[in-house]
């Protein structure tokens, strides 16, 4: 046969490029012998074990006939041009490869033979007209071999896997416990020492092991972790503290990497829910699917935490607290907006609520009732948990504890006044060791902004501000006019001012944040003040054409919210027209917490429409809707900042619709800086922070 050319084609490595020299067409004649190369390996392969008298030997031959290789070659018609009896029709197509399988079946016997197949495929330039018409003929004609077992018109018998099986040498028990699959690398598949290569890969764990948690978590399900919170509590005990151990399941708050061989998270349901961003603004957790434990599970679940409880009291705890709230696992069972089940843990009240009565009454009886409680949040919707008749569920007639969002004032009150008889402290805890002293003495405590709780992390700790005398205000105004001046006397082209992220000029502007009486607060004009006269000063200072100012108006950052950002927004619009600076530049109000996009009514097309400049809109584009808001006249420019930090040639993506790279927050704030802006951080002392836009 003779074809007149094959492309060069990237090796498996994507980088190295294979040339091919053009073939020569066998002549009818030769054949025959090619057909008896394929017999007598098929021969070698059953007595391979016998060089080295071994028992066992391969069991029998797959036929390769796929992928543009010789027989697959033959069999297209778009490569196959011979006019003899192994060329034109279908039967003479397939001829070559027939002969193949009847001269190795009889040699070594039919049930040792199989041969792959692959009539859709377009590799190597292999391609047929009809690849269905080759597929069912081939099936058909294969029938007359007795032994082989063949795959036609999607029916199998069994299903054959390659790379999955070269990456994952425990296959079956991954499809077994619906676990995911290790990243195969194909420079490890046809290597010399390739049985070490393929063994190499990962095997799954012990999968009796029964594990549940997120990230940081910790445990008490072990023997080794029951021995190591006995010195911690008995370092409590010693300074005269109760020590309760809280425990939890999680349930679907989880996923896959947190789980016991990769399997998915379980819960009372098989409902995904969105990804959460994280208490630092910025990180999403993604969470994956769950698996809907069935019925005859659900007291192994009861019984684990039985167990932990079990294990809190031979650690010394005083107690347990079962936690049943904010969307973890017995929050699920509870609650109708999650749990659908239609058993006896579904439907109605009395069931929905069975899971978590049972886990109580399990736990009750091994460590004695007086030694436990249990934490519900009936009115949350936290982590999409929430219930249609959230009142229904509760009636308690002991100790009762409130928590969240109490201070000292409203906790004493809700006490006094029987609607609680403890109130439960978390955060302010947290960061006030000593609050039972700061109540009494009714003393200010450390004001936190949560970045990560329960981490080897420091805590974003905040100092209440100073207020600013007006007559001070503009020495604030002239330090950033003079931070402009320096900004180009170092050669940068232009500034931004920073007026957004509840910093300085965005504290004065919200009406959530600025409390003043003065001319630099209450009415909307006067809290624009400090901001435009800064404008002003940095305008007159290095010229209008070189400023700008980036504005963040509907989002309530850093607690710097407005009861009418839209107003507070065509104001400043509006009012920016009078100083002619070189653009505005406005974050999207459907990003109101950073790295999170929300459905919105709001808009910034009535400030486009205000500001007589250039507009720049930013925060949630990519490249289509980039290019509508500017055709659609939504804004003058689009800006991009993860993208292009992650992307420094994202115009050439951009203009190819090629990839991106994925973003990775660690490398953001580095040396390399295109643009300088000017941010106050509720300081006296100027800050300068740059970053890439």
């Amino acid at each position: 046969m003779y074809v007149d050319h094959i492309a060069a084609s990237n090796l498996i490595n994507d980088i190295d490029v294979a040339q091919f020299t053009p073939p020569r067409q066998l002549r009818t004649d030769e054949i025959p012998q090619i057909v008896n190369d394929f017999r007598l390996t098929a021969r070698n392969a059953i007595e391979a074990g016998k060089l080295f008298f071994l028992i066992n030997c391969f069991d029998g031959v797959e036929i390769y006939r796929s992928y543009g290789y010789l027989i697959d070659q033959f069999m297209k018609d778009q490569v196959n041009d011979r006019k003899d009896q192994y060329g034109g029709f279908l039967e003479n197509r397939c001829r070559f490869a027939l002969e193949i399988v009847e001269a190795i079946a009889n040699k070594i016997g039919a049930h040792r033979v199989g041969i792959m197949l692959s009539p859709f495929a377009n590799y190597m330039e292999s391609v047929d007209a009809n690849p269905e018409a080759l597929g069912v003929y081939m099936a058909e004609s294969l029938n007359k071999y007795d032994g082989n077992k063949v795959v036609a018109k999607g029916n199998a018998y069994l299903v054959a896997y390659g790379r999955l099986f070269l990456a994952d040498p425990d296959l079956p028990k991954r499809f077994e416990f619906d676990t995911p699959f290790n990243k195969y690398n194909k420079d490890t598949f046809y290597i010399h020492n390739s049985v070490i290569d393929y063994t190499d890969y990962p095997f799954l764990e012990n999968e009796n092991v029964n594990l549940y948690w997120f990230t940081d978590m910790p445990g008490i399900w072990t023997e080794e972790q029951v021995e190591a919170w006995i010195p911690i509590v008995d370092a409590v005990h010693a300074k005269g503290g109760i020590f309760f151990c809280q425990i939890v399941h999680v349930g679907r708050v989880s996923n896959q990497g947190f789980q016991p061989n990769g399997q998915a998270p379980i819960s009372c349901t098989d409902k995904p829910f969105k990804p959460q961003l994280l208490s630092n603004g910025i990180d999403v957790d993604k969470f994956t699917p769950p698996r809907r434990l069935r019925t005859d599970e659900i007291p192994q679940i009861m019984n684990d935490f039985r167990l932990a409880a079990r294990n809190a009291i031979e650690a010394s705890f005083d107690g347990v607290e079962i936690h049943g709230a904010y969307g973890l696992l017995i929050d699920q069972f509870m609650k109708d907006q999650v749990n659908g089940r239609t058993d006896q843990y579904g439907g109605s009240l009395q069931n929905l609520c069975r899971f978590a009565l049972e886990t109580v009454e399990a736990i009750a009886n091994e460590i004695e009732v007086h030694r436990l409680g249990i934490r519900l949040s009936p009115f949350a919707d936290f982590m999409e948990s929430g219930d249609s008749n959230p009142e229904a569920y509760w009636a308690f007639t002991d100790t009762f504890l409130a928590v969240g969002g109490y201070g000292r004032e409203d906790g004493n009150k809700a006490v006094a006044e029987g609607y609680a008889d403890l109130v439960v402290y978390g955060r302010p805890f947290l960061a006030n060791l000593d609050l039972p002293k700061r109540f009494e003495l009714d003393a200010l405590s450390i004001r936190v902004v949560v970045v990560v709780f329960y981490e080897c992390i420091d805590v974003a700790q905040f100092t209440n501000p100073r207020w600013l005398r007006t007559n001070e205000i503009p020495q604030i105004v002239n330090d950033f006019r003079l931070a402009a001046r320096n900004v180009i006397e170092a050669g940068f082209d232009g500034v931004e001012i920073h007026g957004t992220h509840s910093f300085l000029i965005n504290r004065f502007m919200k009406d959530q944040g600025n409390d003043r009486t003065n001319q630099y607060g209450e009415s909307l004009e006067n809290r624009c003040r400090f901001a435009l006269d800064m404008v002003e000063a940095i305008a007159n200072e290095i010229g209008a054409h070189r400023v700008r100012i980036r504005l963040y108006l509907f989002a309530n950052y850093m607690e710097s919210g407005d009861s009418d950002p839209e107003a507070l927004g065509l104001y400043m619009a509006e009012s920016l027209n009078k100083y002619d600076i070189l653009y505005c530049h406005m974050v999207e109000p459907r990003m109101k917490t950073i790295g999170k996009n929300f459905n919105t009514s709001h808009s910034l097309l009535p400030m486009r429409k205000a500001f007589n400049g250039i507009f720049l809109a930013v925060r949630g584009y990519g490249r289509e809707d980039g290019n509508k808001a500017m055709a659609e006249g939504f804004a003058d420019l689009v800006a991009y900042g993860q993208l292009f930090i992650t992307n420094p040639d994202l115009s050439k993506r951009f203009e190819l619709d090629a990839p991106l790279n994925k973003y990775n927050r660690d490398t953001t704030y580095m040396i390399l800086l295109l643009v300088i802006q000017i941010t106050h951080f509720l300081k006296p002392t100027l800050k300068l922070s740059m970053y890439v836009m």
